[in-house]
């Protein structure tokens, strides 16, 4: 093709700048172009950043832009287009108190929207104000278990749960309102224990009103009981012996050994008073 004929097939597909539309011609190798200053200014359009253009798929394929602002019109046989000249301003996650214009784009819950309309505070299922971009995927299937890691160091040891079991002989007493010892022992603890100790025995009391029993950990009566000592045996004189137990606890005690210690006592009793304890035990037991 001769110079000559290219410049009458341009000046036949392509408008001058009073048209303000710019002709450009697909296939063949050849394209071409001619706009004015004022078609640029035009072309996208300021106001909506919006390209328009019409498509002719002829044996020439052609694509002609235009500005539809300005009142611009696809001829006949040709197809219209249009295509955002801005382009998508990406926003991060969608925050209820930003002011968004259009193409502003967010995501939410996984998945990607886009503003068709200026808003605040719509949320972006808002159809009037959203579409959506991009849809969040389903959740793919559970991938294969990868390879047992490698063992982690061990920790430190915890408190050793410790217990300890004392038979004492038999006690017996005469005196009234006083305590008496029935029994001690010592038992190592480790720092911050827990100590319970339980108390039983085959109990005898007459004569009183009734007998007691009570346990201290270093000379302080362990917890448990409401004042001091626990009545473990009534004085009724129709029964004999009886089969009676106490728990009692110390929490938080030192690291070290500590001296436990049962006592017993006749209560609003007299000289002819009697209290027999018979197969007695001591059970501590270290909780943490």
């Amino acid at each position: 093709m001769t110079r000559t004929t290219r410049s009458a097939r341009l000046s036949r597909l392509v408008r001058r700048p009073s048209g303000r539309s710019v002709g450009i011609v697909l296939g063949g190798g050849l394209v071409a172009a001619c706009v004015s200053t004022a078609a640029f200014a035009a072309i996208p359009n300021g106001s909506t950043a919006v390209i328009s253009a019409c498509y002719a798929n002829g044996a020439t394929k052609t694509l002609q832009v235009i500005d539809a602002q300005a009142g611009g019109k696809c001829p006949a046989g040709t197809t219209a287009l249009s295509w955002n000249g801005k382009g998508v301003s990406f926003k991060g996650a969608y925050n209820a108190a930003t002011a968004y214009q259009v193409n502003d784009a967010v995501t939410k819950s996984g998945s990607t929207y886009i503003a068709l309309l200026a808003n605040t505070g719509v949320a972006v299922t808002n159809t009037t104000n959203w579409a959506v971009l991009a849809h969040k995927g389903a959740t793919g299937p559970v991938g294969a278990t990868g390879a047992k890691g490698a063992t982690g160091s061990q920790g430190p040891a915890g408190p050793t749960s410790a217990g300890k079991f004392v038979d004492f002989d038999i006690f017996l007493t005469q005196v009234p309102d006083a305590w008496q010892t029935v029994g001690s022992t010592t038992y190592a603890v480790p720092a911050g224990a827990n100590v319970v100790g339980r108390y039983a025995a085959e109990s005898f009391c007459a004569g009183a009103s009734w007998c007691s029993v009570r346990l201290l950990v270093d000379g302080v009566e362990m917890a448990g009981g409401s004042g001091s000592g626990a009545s473990f045996d009534d004085a009724d004189p129709a029964s004999t012996w009886e089969a009676h137990s106490i728990d009692r606890y110390a929490a938080g005690l030192s690291a070290g050994t500590h001296t436990f210690t049962v006592e017993a006592q006749i209560v609003s009793g007299s000289t002819s008073s009697l209290f027999r304890l018979d197969d007695d035990t001591l059970v501590l037991q270290t909780i943490g």
